[in-house]
């Protein structure tokens, strides 16, 4: 009896209070996945001296609409970033400006995704940011989440 008098007000707790334990993913949003990995794809954060990194980026459009973004005019028709490598004692944050104009607008359809994978090779021993240059969303609600374009690696034995 003891248990069906604490059961019966949990269940209606978690029911009314909206949980989210059985709710499927987020599909008003967009995602963006980024990462450093080795030849296997596995992620990681340490790399030995001259060993290939590949940078992954995917971009995922799980909503019933088409998002749209622009990129920047250097860019390849299917290239999604480019990148920069710096060492601690290099800033790496200069932004080169360029008319809106310039920037090449296209979309992601709806429930599908791309995915950019660049290598990097021939890096010496030392810690590094990898600084993604990303497009740029038309709305940028489209996309949820905490967006750091900085990948930090550290490379050496």
């Amino acid at each position: 009896m003891n248990i069906r008098m604490l059961l019966v007000p949990l269940l209606g707790i978690l029911l009314f209070a909206g949980c989210n334990l059985f709710s499927t993913p987020d599909r008003e949003h967009g995602q963006m996945l980024y990462y450093a990995a080795d030849s296997t794809g596995t992620e990681r954060c340490s790399f030995k001296i001259n060993e290939p990194i590949f940078v992954h980026f995917k971009m995922i459009n799980p909503t019933n609409r088409d998002i749209f973004y622009k990129k920047y005019p250097y860019m390849a028709d299917s290239a999604l970033f480019s990148y920069g490598v710096y060492t601690p004692g290099t800033d790496g944050d200069d932004v080169i400006g360029y008319p809106p104009q310039d920037l090449q607008e296209t979309f992601l359809p709806q429930h599908e995704s791309r995915e950019q994978v660049c290598k990097i090779e021939g890096l010496e021993g030392n810690e590094y940011r990898i600084k993604l240059q990303l497009l740029i969303f038309v709305n940028p609600n489209d996309f949820q989440g905490n967006f750091n374009p900085y990948l930090h690696i550290k490379v050496g034995e």
